[in-house]
């Protein structure tokens, strides 16, 4: 398996509780999109401080994406993660579609300019 392929890609920020069931927003960044499916995440500060957290649910409300993870039941647990980056390893993306692609896949591609 290539570096790349277990390289950890920031997807996301923690934001504010949402409510009394230790729920928080996320904040999605870049391929966010790639947490639909996540059961597990990787949450903290930076990738080498972060930990892994299963996903107990992620659901869209008010135009917000609400994330809750096993183990943060209460508001102060969900409170201690405000501001925590949170990062997918790039092997459990989904599949780009055809003609699609992530782009932190073109990181370190050279570019060639046509004449």
């Amino acid at each position: 398996m290539s570096g790349a392929s277990r390289a950890l890609i920031l997807v996301g920020r923690i934001g504010k509780l949402h409510g009394l069931a230790g729920e928080v927003r996320l904040e999605p960044i870049g391929a966010g999109d790639a947490l639909r499916d996540a059961s597990w995440i990787v949450v903290g500060p930076s990738p080498i401080d972060a930990r892994r957290m299963r996903v107990r649910g992620l659901r869209g409300h008010a135009g917000r994406m609400l994330l809750g993870l096993d183990g943060i039941d209460d508001p102060d647990a969900a409170r201690a993660l405000t501001g925590s980056h949170v990062y997918l390893p790039r092997r459990e993306f989904p599949s780009p579609a055809e003609g699609e692609f992530y782009f932190t896949d073109l990181v370190g591609l050279r570019v060639r300019v046509a004449e």
